[in-house]
């Protein structure tokens, strides 16, 4: 596990106890709805992340592992572990966040751009399914925004210490 794990302010702010049983029920919904999606779902990541011409480092089961986790687990201690991993690894391929998080808003609209098509839902259930995403999807977001705020501190205070050395 991480070692800002252990710092309280880290921990709670990714407590994320708004998200609910039913919250974790309407994503496994979800989950099922577009599924048969993935692989385009992979692609318009990668598109994406290939607009500042970088290779494509990122395999297709280490994101279709990322979806799994987003779509089924608990949003707890383990979940952000296995996020923080996911964006730790894409930040090590040197994408910044910036084209992450176009990556990320890419993906989340497409779905719900897939959820809005589903005319069999009621309105009342599509505008549920969408409020439960946009949950999911801006909590993913909060935490790449903190991961990238903490390598950006990490890499700063280095330099700082080797001023002084």
């Amino acid at each position: 596990m991480h070692d800002f794990f252990c710092h309280e302010d880290w921990t709670d702010l990714l407590a994320y106890q708004s998200f609910t049983l039913e919250d974790a029920k309407r994503m496994k919904s979800l989950a099922n709805l577009l599924d048969k999606h993935t692989s385009e779902t992979f692609a318009l990541f990668l598109e994406e992340l290939k607009k500042v011409g970088e290779e494509q480092p990122i395999e297709e089961n280490e994101f279709r592992k990322y979806m799994s986790t987003f779509w089924n687990a608990e949003r707890n201690r383990e979940y952000v572990s296995s996020i923080v991993d996911f964006f730790q690894m894409l930040l090590s391929y040197r994408y910044s966040p910036a084209r992450l998080m176009a990556a990320l808003n890419k993906i989340h609209l497409f779905w719900m751009r897939v959820v809005l098509s589903q005319l069999t839902f009621f309105s009342r259930k599509r505008s549920v399914l969408l409020e439960t995403l946009q949950r999911a999807a801006n909590f993913d977001k909060l935490i790449l925004m903190e991961v990238s705020l903490r390598n950006v501190i990490e890499v700063l205070s280095q330099g700082s210490v080797r001023k002084f050395v």
